[in-house]
């Protein structure tokens, strides 16, 4: 009998506890009237089309592009103090995917497509780096800032006094111990054992023996101010510069360095302002005049109209080949990825070979290519897929 008077107490309570929760329910739902949520879902359906229609590539005509093509000829030809900034969307025509185009990698990733992590080594300058040195050479272009991580400004041949790569250059590890910050250029990627605050590669300084580190200013990161990131250099040059030509890049962080834009000028007074990219960005409507086109594209064009020749890069006059420092007999083991050479791309467990040969191709030991389909996730780029991985909650839709 008490068993069941046990079961109808039972039964009670959990009767009473469903009255009780249909009354919360009840009232959450007078606390927010129905016009506030439908308003509310109106605000955020409307956020969602805002930040979708910011994402697509929308080319300008091919009469409007001409025009604006023009436009900014002249316009450098009148700049005395020209600054460049510059992105991943110059580095595509490499088959360096970028990370907000339609097919970038956390694009692709929201998506759920898988991104397949590649050799960045296998990636050569494109056209546009090419003019860019050609630019900087004839005095057109005094200073280049760029977000790249790939070094091509570097092995285009550009004056590194005129470079700040404000995130570093997968190329170049560096000693912190030495007083001079002592630089070590690589013919390879030297990112492959780092990752977000964990930079050592592996390798140690020959001059002080301390741990070297990479160079690589991942998201969230902050960097020093010397080489390669020459921030002075870089602040120095923005406030000189009367005009700033911002190729490739989305801007959206970039817009966070107020030393970049003279902020604290009036803005009659700050530097006049020329975008090249195919997305929208957060600085479309303070610039003079923005072309939606492909940058190599634009860049082309643009030399034609200045009649400035450029010269097509050959792997076998790299910079990088002059500039780096080669690995000791006891370093060899330290590297997997794939190295640059001047008649191909190898991978070479036996780096030090390379410095007892001669620069004639024929006699370079041909050591076949065994890391297709095995060879690790780059360091910098392999941080960049897996953080696409990663679901950003409360996610912010620009306004």
């Amino acid at each position: 009998m008490s068993h069941i008077r046990s079961k109808r107490t039972a039964k009670k309570v959990q009767d009473l506890g469903k009255i009780l929760l249909k009354e919360e329910i009840s009232a959450r739902y007078k606390q927010s009237s129905p016009p506030e949520i439908v308003k509310k879902c109106q605000l955020n359906e409307v956020k969602r089309s805002l930040h979708k229609s910011r994402l697509e590539e929308l080319p300008d005509s091919a009469a409007s592009l001409e025009e604006k093509c023009m436009k900014l000829a002249a316009a450098i030809q009148r700049a005395e103090h020209l600054v460049v900034y510059t992105g991943a969307g110059i580095s595509t025509a490499a088959e360096i995917p970028d990370y907000r185009g339609p097919n970038g990698v956390w694009t692709l990733k929201d998506k759920g497509i898988s991104v397949k992590a590649k050799s960045l080594s296998d990636a050569n300058p494109t056209f546009t780096h090419m003019a860019l040195t050609s630019l900087v050479r004839l005095g057109m272009i005094k200073h280049i800032v760029s977000q790249n991580c790939d070094g091509l400004h570097v092995r285009s041949g550009v004056d590194r006094k005129k470079l700040s790569e404000i995130h570093g250059n997968m190329y170049i590890e560096t000693c912190t111990q030495c007083k001079d910050k002592r630089e070590y250029l690589r013919l390879f990627d030297t990112t492959e054992h780092t990752g977000i605050r964990r930079h050592e590669t592996g390798r140690k300084c020959h001059r002080c023996f301390s741990n070297l580190k990479d160079s690589i200013i991942h998201f969230g990161e902050k960097g020093p101010m010397e080489s390669p990131y020459c921030w002075e250099e870089a602040r120095a040059a923005a406030e000189s510069a009367d005009m700033i030509l911002c190729l490739g890049t989305s801007l959206k962080i970039l817009k966070k360095y107020p030393c970049l834009w003279c902020m604290g000028r009036q803005k009659r007074n700050r530097p006049s302002l020329y975008i090249v990219n195919l997305q929208w960005t957060p600085k479309d409507l303070a610039c003079q005049l923005k072309i939606n086109g492909n940058c190599d594209f634009v860049i082309r064009r643009l030399t034609q109209i200045l009649n400035i020749s450029v010269p097509p890069y050959q792997r076998y006059y790299d910079p990088l080949f002059f500039l780096h420092s080669p690995l000791l007999s006891d370093e060899c083991h330290a590297n997997r990825l794939k190295m640059l050479h001047r008649g191909q791309l190898i991978t070479d467990h036996n780096y030090a070979l390379l410095d007892n040969v001669d620069d004639n191709p024929e006699e370079i030991p041909q050591i076949p290519d065994d890391t297709e389909g095995n060879s690790p996730s780059p360091g910098w780029y392999g941080v960049g897929l897996r953080s696409a991985k990663m679901k950003r909650k409360g996610k912010k839709f620009l306004s």
